[in-house]
């Protein structure tokens, strides 16, 4: 028994007749290796009526193939015009059935047209919000919009669509307004997979604006930030405990390092992740415990593997693999 006949007898059993025909879509996607998803709509698959007035007609009466392999008629009663089930009056079947006995298609050719368009309206509704479904057609249709992605997409305020799909996977943790420690070490694990800490209370500088500045004396009781020991304080700029952090991340090879350096592609996806989830009202950096054994030599060369002085590699006056290096960028 062939894969087709295989699905088809899963689909009635398991009263999903579209199943059968997801299965002949994804059959000609192997056979015509084609990335476009417009076998309904070029007529690769057809769907034509079964006349009958039998009231218990089946969804699928029989599956015909081309001598190409390339092109399927599905025939049967799954969402007709005539027929036991259609939705035209009784005598538009009876119609149907005295001109098919003259041994004429033409009445039937033309509803067909109809029960087609129909049909495949009522499988592209069904596929597209199945997960199964939308899983395949990621897989093998370019530019295809996915469902799921579009519903994560309104959930999550992202744009779509998301080339890291980070922001859909995380949606459920940065639902809340606040981002706590813990939720933001989860996040950078799961993409780094390595070990990480979120070191709290490094503090930043925080500029002050004119107006905020002490002064000795000001018309404006209240309004000049001279009162001692409440809020008067010298200089432009304060430090603010709250407003930094720190990213410790536990390097366990040449690559996850080479990675995590400024302009590799991992440190580029983590502070673009973590500054869209904290803000700008937060500064952060990164401390990476690497060992001298996971470091570049110094390679005086032009190329992509030249070595980064303060980047990816730094002087020193010994040599010692075993020990752990703080690397902060």
């Amino acid at each position: 028994m062939s894969d087709l006949s295989l699905s088809l007898t899963h689909a009635v059993d398991s009263s999903q007749p579209f199943a059968a025909v997801f299965a002949i879509e994804q059959q000609l996607f192997r056979k015509c290796q084609s990335k476009v998803l417009n076998s309904l709509e070029k007529g690769a698959i057809l769907f034509s009526s079964q006349q009958s007035f039998e009231p218990m007609a089946a969804s699928i009466d029989s599956i015909s193939e081309a001598k190409d392999g390339k092109h399927y008629t599905i025939n049967g009663g799954l969402l007709n015009l005539t027929g036991p089930n259609g939705i035209l009056p009784c005598h538009y079947s009876e119609t149907v059935a005295k001109t098919l006995r003259d041994k004429n298609t033409v009445l039937k050719d033309f509803i067909d047209i109809f029960n087609h368009r129909a049909n495949s309206l009522m499988y592209r509704s069904w596929a597209k919000y199945r997960l199964d479904t939308d899983k395949a057609y990621q897989a093998n249709v370019e530019q295809y919009q996915s469902a799921l992605d579009l519903m994560l997409s309104a959930l999550s305020g992202e744009p779509y669509p998301d080339a890291e799909q980070s922001n859909f996977y995380f949606g459920g943790l940065t639902y809340a307004q606040t981002v706590s420690a813990q939720k933001l070490e989860h996040m950078i694990q799961s993409i780094s997979n390595l070990p990480v800490r979120i070191n709290q209370f490094k503090g930043k500088w925080i500029e002050l604006a004119e107006e905020q500045l002490s002064r000795m004396s000001s018309f404006n009781k209240g309004e000049s930030f001279n009162q001692l020991g409440v809020n008067t304080m010298l200089g432009r700029r304060c430090w603010d405990l709250n407003s930094g952090f720190e990213v410790e991340i536990e390097i366990k090879d040449a690559e996850s390092f080479e990675r995590l350096t400024p302009n590799g592609d991992l440190y580029k996806t983590l502070k673009r992740m973590i500054k869209k989830k904290v803000g700008s009202a937060y500064d952060f950096n990164f401390k990476l415990k690497v060992k001298e054994a996971h470091c570049k030599r110094v390679r005086l060369h032009k190329g992509d593997g030249a070595t980064k002085l303060g980047a990816s590699a730094w002087m020193g006056s010994n040599t010692d693999h075993g020990k752990t290096i703080n690397y902060y960028c």
